[in-house]
């Protein structure tokens, strides 16, 4: 495993679970824990602020604890039976990289304003109501045509019942500090900033005016095809952008160029 980066996107689904998971049953915890687990694995109880339900949907909580690593619950039956599932030995065709998302959006042009002058993307094609309704403009912050594209005529909120949320690499330290300046100069409040767990890039995360969950992040860790991710004992999880640089995992130089970006 290495410290690097990967170009492209990175999105996450999240549904609720029709079951109880097996990890619930919390084997060695005490009741009050057994109990406070198993609210959190349901994603249930109007007493839990961290989850809420929307006709039996899970909504992502806006604040989850970032930096709690569940030593033990990594370890349960079911997280080993995940890690056991791979690809078989002959493939006919090779995904390289997530090309693109295609997001609906109530005003096609306050979210066009938005990624545009606030993320820096532009924009390649755009498509008039004849040809898509509610509008459709292409995005592009590469090479490629575009990497985000947006459809107007929404009429939901964002709740991040299925898009948990999509993430954009940039290739140094100083980058993701600068976006969190950058951000805060928009009044884009920002929800997350610092280093996650698993994957251990730094990053700083927002939403758009529809509420998608974006992130900008630096280094997530490379793997090989037949290499083992970082153990959980090397997850440095940290809430603030100083923290991470300060407390770094083995492998990742996060030195700034500029320190007095620093707080």
């Amino acid at each position: 495993i290495t410290c690097g980066n990967t170009v492209g996107l990175k999105m996450m689904s999240q549904k609720m679970p029709g079951s109880l998971p097996t990890e619930a049953s919390g084997s060695g915890l005490d009741g009050a824990a057994k109990a406070e687990r198993v609210t959190v694995l349901a994603g249930v109880g109007s007493n839990n602020p961290k989850f809420s339900t929307n006709k039996g949907k899970y909504i992502m909580p806006r604040k989850p604890k970032r930096d709690f690593v569940d030593q033990k619950g990594l370890k349960d039956a079911d997280m080993s039976a995940l890690q056991l599932f791979s690809p078989p030995h002959e493939m006919p065709f090779n995904i390289t990289k997530l090309g693109h998302v295609v997001l609906m959006v109530k005003d096609i042009q306050r979210s066009t304003d938005f990624y545009t002058k606030v993320l820096g993307f532009r924009i390649s094609d755009v498509y008039p109501e004849s040809m898509m309704p509610g509008k459709m403009v292409f995005l592009r912050f590469n090479h490629d045509h575009h990497g985000v594209a947006l459809v107007g005529g929404s009429t939901r909120e964002g709740d991040n019942c299925e898009l948990h949320h999509m993430a954009f690499q940039v290739e140094t330290l100083d980058e993701v500090f600068h976006a969190r300046v950058h951000l805060e100069k928009h009044n884009v409040p920002i929800e997350f900033a610092g280093r996650r767990r698993s994957g251990c890039q730094v990053a700083v995360e927002f939403r758009d005016p529809d509420g998608h969950v974006l992130e900008i992040y630096w280094d997530i860790d490379q793997i090989g095809p037949e290499e083992d991710a970082r153990p959980a004992g090397q997850w440095r999880p940290a809430v603030s952008l100083e923290d991470a640089i300060d407390n770094a995992p083995p492998g990742q130089n996060a030195t700034l160029a500029d320190t007095s970006l620093r707080r």
